[in-house]
């Protein structure tokens, strides 16, 4: 999914029927300075709510091996920006073993780990940039939805920002139920 997908609903929802004209949001005009502006704040509002949603909602999971010679594993030596580590592996015994926290890094009884972590996501640079998200439980219309409560924050307007950000938590809620098929009996006749 891209932040340009996020930001059509995002026009409708708003009535910005004039930034779909735009070439940036595959339209024929080119935007105007003042329809820039308003896609740059359509970009920082899915921003937001995608680093809410993952830090929040639905955490992005990452698995990584380390290896160390003193059993000391900083934090930056992570691909991905750490939120939270879930779990640490021994990855030659392929059991779990006790780590501790510091401020900059974290210690354990092993030399090679796997470590599962949750991560922050990356920032979009564009609207035409890819968005991070657990791809199960987020679809453009959640994000959509949380950024035009954003929107409406942004421009001071809270009573449509507090009815836009109830329709996000209500899909949120949606998002995080499991599915279940129903399954009638076959009705039988006497």
């Amino acid at each position: 999914m891209t932040a340009k997908q996020v930001a059509k609903l995002m026009a409708l929802y708003l009535g910005h029927k004039d930034l779909l004209n735009t070439t940036t949001l595959d339209g024929v005009q080119t935007p105007t300075a003042e329809q820039n502006e308003r896609l740059a704040t359509y970009l920082n509002c899915i921003n937001d709510v995608v680093q809410m949603i993952a830090i929040s909602y639905f955490p992005l999971k990452a698995k990584e091996f380390l290896s160390s010679e003193n059993k000391t594993f900083a934090y930056s030596s992570f691909q991905k920006p750490l939120l939270q580590i879930v779990s640490v592996k021994d990855a030659f015994l392929n059991a779990k073993v006790r780590f501790e926290t510091y401020s900059d890094f974290f210690t354990t009884n092993s030399n090679y780990v796997e470590v599962v972590y949750n991560y922050q996501p990356e920032y979009a640079q564009t609207l035409a940039s890819s968005l991070e998200v657990s791809k199960n439980f987020v679809s453009p219309r959640l994000i959509a939805l949380g950024a035009v409560s954003r929107y409406y924050l942004f421009e001071g307007i809270h009573s449509e920002s507090l009815a836009w950000n109830n329709m996000f938590e209500r899909a949120v809620l949606v998002s995080k139920t499991p599915k279940r098929t129903l399954c009638i009996n076959k009705r039988s006749w006497f």
